[in-house]
């Protein structure tokens, strides 16, 4: 009788442990209608995770199904012509990204569209100046989420002092030393990094600079022998790690 009576414990704490099991959350993707992908976010964080879209980091708001589409606005002003086109980004029938690539669309751009959906920016532009990357700028999109930007040199950097820590980065450092990897952990809301086939010059000891980006949810470079020795202890948020060269993890 004690017998079976553990035997019955045993199996109610067996089932109640596979029934407390997380199912797997899939996220599909469509291209304008066309299935696209599908994506395992089971233990995603909602504008914390990202998903590539076109030309945008899209920040995810926890959807079970994205419909997006890309393209260009043309505006003037505050009318949309046919003039200086840039890329945008539409998601379940909502523009939620747009590109900032001149001073003049940081005045207007802004009121071309709703600007409390967008939620990402792409600030990727290598010509624009310091003065583009401020917090007057930002601040015209209530909502917005993360931005997206280029650092091509080392006096770059500096603009990532510009843009408020409250949003997450989204960096393509073609500029790579170790030095530079060591100066942006000063940002633990980069998101996602990218390190340009350009200027590489980073070390093994380099490297572990980025291992404490604990926040890192996508990570590339153009060489594959730069992550020998990773694993999944450095970075335990990441969900996609490459080089040009392979798809790693």
């Amino acid at each position: 009788m004690r017998l079976s009576f553990s035997l019955l414990v045993i199996g109610v704490i067996l089932i109640s442990s596979l029934g407390c099991e997380e199912k797997p959350h899939w996220l599909r993707i469509y291209w304008e209608g066309e299935f696209e992908d599908s994506i395992n976010v089971t233990g995603w964080d909602v504008n914390e995770d990202v998903v590539w879209l076109g030309d945008f980091y899209y920040p995810w708001q926890g959807e079970d199904s994205i419909n997006y589409s890309g393209g260009y606005y043309f505006y003037k002003g505050k009318k949309v012509l046919d003039e200086n086109p840039g890329p945008l980004l539409t998601v379940n029938g909502k523009t939620v990204g747009i590109t900032i690539d001149s001073p003049l669309e940081v005045f207007d751009i802004y009121e071309a569209f709703d600007s409390s959906k967008i939620i990402t920016i792409d600030y990727s532009d290598p010509w624009l100046d310091e003065q583009n990357y401020n917090l007057a700028t930002l601040e015209r999109f209530p909502n917005l989420v993360g931005v997206r930007i280029d650092l091509d040199s080392r006096t770059d950097l500096e603009k990532l002092d510009s843009i408020p820590s409250s949003l997450r980065l989204y960096v393509l450092c073609d500029y790579a030393t170790d030095e530079v990897l060591e100066f942006i952990l000063r940002y633990p809301n980069i998101r996602t990094l990218g390190v340009g086939e350009r200027w590489v010059k980073v070390s093994a000891n380099g490297v572990k600079h980025i291992w404490k980006l604990k926040e890192l949810r996508s990570l590339a470079t153009p060489h594959d022998y730069l992550f020998r020795g990773w694993n999944s202890r450095h970075l335990p948020k990441l969900r996609e790690l490459h080089s040009f060269e392979i798809i790693l993890y």
